[in-house]
C-alpha cells in the first residue's frame, strides 16, 4: 500500500511539474508567437507602403492613404490584431514599428529588414557609410546641380539658422546622380560676393537606388549630421 501511495505521489508531482513547465513555454512563447504573426501581417502594409510610393514619388505621411482613414501622426494603429507605429522619416524613407516598447521590432524601409535591438546602432552603421559615400560624390564633382526656386519669406523663417545668418538670399536646390536619379535636395545660402552656395537647415539625401535619410546643415559647418530616428520621433509626437 505505501508503494502503490508513494507511486501516486511520485505520477501527482510529475503530471503537476509537467503542467508548470508547459504553461511556462506558453507564457515565453506567446511573445514570439506574436512578433512572427507581426511580421506576415506587417507584410500586407509594407506591400501597399511600396506601391503607394510607386504611384506617387513618396511614402504617405500617415496610414491613412492606403486603408486607415482614422490613423494619425504619431498615433498606433490595428491591423488583424496587432499594433503598429508608422514613422515616415523622411521621403522614401519609414519605419514599421510592432507594439512600441524598447526593443520592439523594427521594420527599416532604408535597409528593408527587421531589428529588434542595439536599433540605434544599427541606423548608424547604415546611414554613416550612405552619407560618406554622397560626399565623396559630391566632392568628386560626379553630381549635378539645379536651383529650383526663391525661397519665400514663410519658408525662410521655417528653416533652422535663418535668424542668426546675413546671407543676401536663400534658395532651393536639388542635386543629381544623373537625369533619372536625384542624390539630394534642401534649402541653401548664398552669398552674392563670394557666389559661395552653402547648404542649411534640413536637406534629404538619396541613395542611388531611391531611399533617402535626413541631414541637417548649421550655419557654421559644410558638413551635414544625420539626424537620429529618436530626434525624428519625437517631432512627430511619438515622445
Amino acid at each position: 500500500m505505501k508503494a502503490m501511495k508513494r507511486n501516486r505521489v511520485v505520477i501527482y508531482i510529475s503530471v503537476v511539474t509537467g503542467i508548470i513547465l508547459v504553461v511556462l513555454c506558453v507564457i515565453k512563447y506567446i511573445p514570439v508567437y506574436n512578433i512572427y504573426i507581426g511580421k506576415l501581417r506587417a507584410k500586407d502594409l509594407i506591400e501597399r507602403l511600396e506601391t503607394y510610393k510607386k504611384q506617387h514619388g513618396e511614402y504617405p505621411e500617415t496610414l491613412k492613404p492606403i486603408g486607415f482613414p482614422k490613423a494619425e501622426l504619431g498615433e498606433s494603429v490595428e491591423y488583424k490584431g496587432t499594433c503598429y507605429y508608422y514613422t515616415r522619416q523622411s521621403e522614401c524613407d519609414f519605419d514599421l514599428e510592432i507594439g512600441g516598447g524598447k526593443d520592439s521590432p523594427t521594420y527599416y524601409s532604408l535597409a528593408e529588414k527587421w531589428v529588434s535591438v542595439n536599433r540605434a546602432e544599427f541606423i548608424k552603421q547604415l546611414t554613416e557609410p550612405l552619407y560618406k559615400k554622397y560626399l565623396l560624390a559630391e566632392s568628386s564633382n560626379k553630381l549635378t546641380t539645379s536651383v529650383c526656386s526663391n525661397v519665400t519669406k514663410s519658408e525662410k523663417e521655417n528653416i533652422p539658422f535663418f535668424n542668426y545668418t546675413t546671407a543676401d538670399s536663400i534658395i532651393f536646390i536639388k542635386k543629381f546622380y544623373d537625369k533619372k536619379h536625384i542624390a539630394s535636395k534642401g534649402f541653401a545660402l548664398v552669398d552674392v560676393k563670394t557666389k559661395r552656395i552653402k547648404p542649411i537647415g534640413y536637406w534629404t539625401i538619396f541613395t542611388y537606388n531611391g531611399k533617402s535619410y535626413q541631414v541637417t546643415y548649421d550655419k557654421d559647418s559644410s558638413k551635414g549630421q544625420i539626424l537620429s530616428r529618436l530626434y525624428l520621433r519625437a517631432i512627430c509626437g511619438y515622445e
